[in-house]
């Protein structure tokens, strides 16, 4: 008796609680049903104006504007469907009603381009000038109609205008981003390069500024021709100054006239006291560039004027870099000579002056690298390879000399030595070694296909692609290299050994 009572009394209590809620629930709904028609209409009539419908929207606008003359919405609706449908005489009569009651200087922009659309130009011009004259703002009364000249395509009447505010208002330094924007659009680079430098005497700190909107200017000969004597110029005025000497040089380097920058850093390293600081940095920039001749003009240049700076072995490295790259260069006899032997002379020199350093050991792998692709000299090879290996032991150029060792043992026939190499990296802490234990890998299933094992080789490569991300450096190649084995893997044994170790050899 006790529970049926009580379970009576939870019925009731929960039957009160749900009714409020459901009641709740339909006044919600009756309160959707009476939301504001005006809404429900303006959002229609945006609807008619996305699907290109002007007319229906333009119509149920103004009946909003009229409901609410007050409502920027419903007024800026009516606007752009009358541009759109080209109503300017309507327009102007909408946005002059609306001027009488509120003095506003985008009403008066409006209306100043509603008659200019409307081809009343002296109107238009009239009211620029009335914006000019009305708001105290000066500057930004000058801007605000020189943009409004823009859109309409009036860009030598905005340049013209801004020039006028510049000089009503004593001010040169006024529109300089505006004016260089508008010189720009009009490819007149060298009034825009005027512009942007001053920003310059403004602020030195804004130099990276004013290099990024030079370096929009195209890079032809034309372009070149109105910039640089700007930039002569201002250097002729102001000599000592570093910006103009960086913005002259960065000219050159667009233009890819090395010789004429590196006469201007010359310049600056002495201007700026920097002792060959500059020299190297650009030197450092050339080879960069893969321009190893001046490269190795600036780098020789730095060593001779510098002998006992602490960057030397650094420049002597570039310099060898560069000789490594051109086909023949002079000797202390001046007899030409391969470039790949007079860089070995100059990466030994770097071991030498930089003994405990990890560019001793970048310069030998250079030199193991020349033994071994340029002159063919494998035990040669073998022996600077193995210098890295003792002297910089675990450190990721140790692990690189370990897989190309691998390399060298391949070509010279010896498999078990090779494969001893490559399981060095293999087993390498991935955290130093980075991508080269896959390389290794992917070496050790290449020389399972050598040896004719075709279902091992391809055991480590599948192994392998679950293992390494696809933006891995070896990835392409080790797909390429599995689906190869995938697809030779049902022919016939014998002619698949045979053609391994053809590769082999």
């Amino acid at each position: 008796m006790y529970k049926e009572n009580f379970r009576i009394i939870i019925l009731f209590i929960t039957f009160l609680i749900l009714i409020p809620s459901s009641l709740m629930g339909q006044e919600r709904k009756k309160e959707v049903k009476k939301q504001n028609p005006l809404q429900q209409e303006y959002k229609i009539a945006q609807s008619y104006e996305n699907i290109g419908e002007h007319k229906k929207a333009l119509d149920i606008y103004r009946r909003l504007h009229k409901a609410d003359p007050e409502s920027p919405l419903y007024f800026n609706g009516m606007k752009r469907t009358m541009i759109f449908l080209k109503m300017y005489p309507e327009l102007v009569n909408l946005l002059e009603s609306r001027l009488k009651t509120k003095q506003d200087i985008n009403l008066m922009g409006d209306l100043a381009d509603a008659y200019y659309r409307w081809g009343k130009i002296d109107k238009a011009k009239e009211l620029w000038n009335k914006i000019i004259e009305t708001f105290p703002q000066k500057d930004f009364s000058y801007l605000y109609v020189s943009n409004l000249m823009v859109q309409n395509r009036l860009f030598e009447e905005a340049i013209n205008l801004l020039l006028e505010g510049r000089k009503t208002l004593k001010n040169d330094k006024l529109f300089i981003t505006n004016l260089g924007y508008l010189y720009y659009y009009r490819r007149d680079f060298k009034s825009a390069t005027k512009e942007y430098i001053k920003l310059i005497k403004i602020n030195p700190r804004l130099f990276n500024t004013v290099n990024k909107y030079l370096n929009r200017f195209p890079d032809d000969s034309t372009t070149f021709k109105e910039v640089l004597p700007v930039l002569i110029e201002n250097i002729d005025r102001e000599p000592g100054n570093p910006s103009y000497r960086r913005l002259i040089i960065n000219l050159y380097m667009k233009h890819k006239k090395y010789e004429q920058a590196f006469n201007q850093y010359k310049i600056l390293d002495n201007i700026l006291n920097a002792k060959g600081k500059e020299i190297l940095r650009f030197a450092d920039m050339t080879l960069n560039e893969k321009e190893y001749k001046i490269a190795e003009e600036i780098y020789r240049y730095f060593i001779n004027k510098y002998p006992s700076h602490k960057q030397i072995p650094k420049a002597r490295f570039g310099l060898a870099y560069c000789y490594e790259n051109i086909d023949n260069v002079p000797d202390d006899n001046k007899k030409m000579t391969p470039g790949y032997i007079k860089a070995i002379e100059e990466y030994k020199l770097v071991a030498e002056e930089a003994p405990e350093s990890i560019l001793k050991a970048e310069a030998l792998y250079r030199i193991g690298e020349i033994n071994f692709l340029k002159l063919f000299d494998l035990d040669n090879a073998i022996n600077y390879y193995n210098l890295i290996v003792k002297q910089f032991q675990n450190t990721y150029i140790c692990l690189t000399a370990f897989l190309r060792l691998g390399d060298v043992f391949i070509a010279k026939g010896d498999l078990e030595n090779a494969m001893l190499n490559f399981n060095r990296v293999k087993n390498a802490d991935k955290k130093s070694g980075k991508d080269l234990p896959g390389k290794a890998r992917l070496k050790l299933a290449e020389l399972e296909f050598f040896k004719g094992r075709i279902d091992s080789s391809l055991q480590i490569c599948n192994n392998l692609l679950d293992e390494i991300p696809k933006n891995s450096d070896i990835y392409n190649d080790l797909l390429e290299f599995t689906l190869f084995l995938e697809d030779n893997k049902g022919i016939n044994n014998n002619l698949i050994n045979n053609y391994a170790r053809a590769e082999f050899l």
